[in-house]
């Protein structure tokens, strides 16, 4: 990727800190190869303001062919998320079943696929081993345990969609 943009970059970023274009390149690479970063993370590693940094990913992706695009899932940070935490098998494929449900709702317009995931996971977590683990998943995901706690709230009510033919074997 770094050889498709490596010529444009002093002219495209001129005027940019090197620090905040290499955080941006850092955050698309590792979106580019399934091990997706948050901007939050990328921005507290750089020790930038996010402000300059959002501006860089901007500018990245003026300047990255569509092709090369990476859009973030909940998918794609559910398998991290249930390590950190080290969730069962059950936990793991009740979460999956409950992630493609819930990505099936509007409920989730402006959500972060990272706090999609982390409520699959609780709710998973909390359907198989009757066990409140918010803490654990919030700090794993790296999100406040609020914004987990409030997307659980925004999907209660569809709580008997989600969990349809759903079988729990002891």
């Amino acid at each position: 990727m770094l050889n498709k943009i490596a010529f444009k970059i002093p002219i495209v970023f001129h005027s940019r800190p090197y620090k905040a274009v290499a955080a941006g390149i850092v955050l698309f690479s590792s979106r580019k190869f399934g091990l997706p970063l948050s901007l939050r993370k990328v921005v507290k590693a750089s020790k930038l303001k996010t402000k300059i940094v959002n501006r860089c990913i901007m500018k990245l992706k003026s300047i990255i062919p569509e092709t090369n695009r990476f859009v973030a899932r909940p998918v794609h940070f559910l398998e991290p998320i249930t390590t950190r935490v080290n969730s069962d098998q059950t936990t793991k494929e009740l979460s999956k079943i409950l992630l493609e449900r819930i990505e099936a709702h509007p409920v989730l317009s402006g959500e972060h696929p990272t706090t999609i995931a982390s409520c699959a996971i609780f709710l998973a977590s909390l359907a198989a081993k009757g066990k409140n683990l918010l803490i654990e998943i919030a700090t794993a995901a790296e999100t406040s345990k609020t914004t987990i706690r409030n997307l659980y709230a925004n999907l209660y009510p569809y709580r008997f969609d989600l969990f349809r033919n759903i079988r729990f074997v002891d």
